[in-house]
């Protein structure tokens, strides 16, 4: 009751998002899916920054060294290093087998839920290209709004939850088994210990050594952990080509603002769609990285997955939880949205729902 209810200004923003979906639907229809790094995300690349460039003072590619296989390596070394921390308990030395699994525990975590990577220089195998346009104020820049999403669509996933038997038998139980080694060997760690038997070669008991035999035995149920992503990708209409249309017509709004002499006075308008965010995030890192020095007091609202009007949230906390993001903005946002007769909420995003 004590804010004001937002006004739809002349270009109504039914047309606006009339716009964004023919803008979606033609990008879609020329280029398909468009993985991390592939030509067709190139071309898509070069057909926004050109939408950008009608409403933008300039606009800029950038490109940069791009792992797309950030997601699949852990599955990769998972079945590489089962056999081996089974092997090591066969020899009487499980503390070796336990430090390698919680050294490849907390790579996991870096990689995958906290989006924290490791060098990544070595591992690239592919480009990515970022793009941004500009439209600057009438006067000095004092502030920098950045609207962004991303162009990239997700691989799609060999084994997934629609078809719960066959995601159970290729995903859920060959991690199980991975994490059941760990475990088996904290056990037998403490059943040497109790021998004094920890730090010498030493042949395990025999129900242990029965137990580390079908262990070892189950190496291949690991293998379809290789082929966890296809190499095609999906559509990506709704995550996320459709957030790209909404920056796109964003653009266009404030561009038509400034041709009626409305220009914003201090803020830079900052219009960006990165490459890599399925690829756990690495082009809007290097985005943020390479521009860090030139955003002036920013403010950066990222859309992502926009399918329904009335299913709108806007983040509090982002990347499984662990990214603090403006709680105060999304709430205001929230309000916003609100006053204008759409429902939405403001929440963290759930835990293993990665980030975006």
């Amino acid at each position: 009751k004590e804010k004001p209810r937002q006004k739809l200004e002349t270009l109504k923003a039914g047309k606006l998002a009339s716009l964004a979906l023919a803008f979606t639907k033609t990008l879609v229809d020329l280029y398909g899916p468009r993985v991390a790094g592939s030509d067709a995300g190139h071309s898509a690349t070069e057909a926004i920054e050109d939408a950008y460039k009608h409403f933008c003072d300039e606009t800029t590619k950038t490109k940069f060294p791009l792992d797309t296989k950030a997601h699949s390596q852990p599955f990769t070394i998972m079945i590489i290093l089962y056999p081996l921390l089974v092997v090591l308990m066969l020899i009487g030395l499980p503390w070796i087998s336990l430090l390698l699994f919680i050294g490849f525990c907390y790579y996991v975590a870096r990689e995958l839920y906290f989006y924290r990577p490791f060098a990544r220089k070595n591992r690239c195998n592919a480009e990515g290209v970022n793009v941004h346009g500009v439209l600057e104020p009438k006067e000095e820049v004092q502030h920098t709004l950045i609207f962004s999403s991303h162009h990239d669509s997700a691989p799609l996933q060999r084994y997934n939850q629609l078809d719960w038997f066959s995601y159970v038998k290729n995903v859920l139980f060959p991690v199980g088994l991975f994490i059941a080694c760990g475990v088996l060997a904290l056990v037998q760690i403490f059943s040497e210990l109790l021998a004094s038997a920890l730090f010498l070669p030493n042949i395990p008991s025999i129900a242990q050594l029965i137990l580390l035999i079908l262990f070892l035995g189950a190496t291949p149920l690991l293998f379809p952990l290789r082929s966890m992503y296809e190499k095609e990708g999906s559509p990506g209409a709704g995550d996320n080509l459709v957030s790209v249309g909404m920056t796109v017509q964003l653009a266009r709004y404030f561009h038509w603002r400034k041709d009626c002499g409305k220009p914003l006075r201090n803020t830079r308008l900052i219009f960006c769609s990165f490459d890599g965010e399925e690829a756990a995030l690495q082009g809007s890192r290097h985005w943020y990285a390479s521009m860090a020095d030139s955003l002036i007091d920013p403010i950066a609202l990222n859309f992502d997955s926009v399918y329904y009007s009335d299913q709108i949230t806007f983040l509090e906390k982002d990347v499984n939880g662990t990214q603090q993001l403006d709680a105060s903005l999304a709430r205001r946002c929230t309000e916003i949205a609100h006053s204008m007769g759409y429902e939405s909420r403001s929440e963290a995003i759930p835990r293993l729902w990665g980030g975006t």
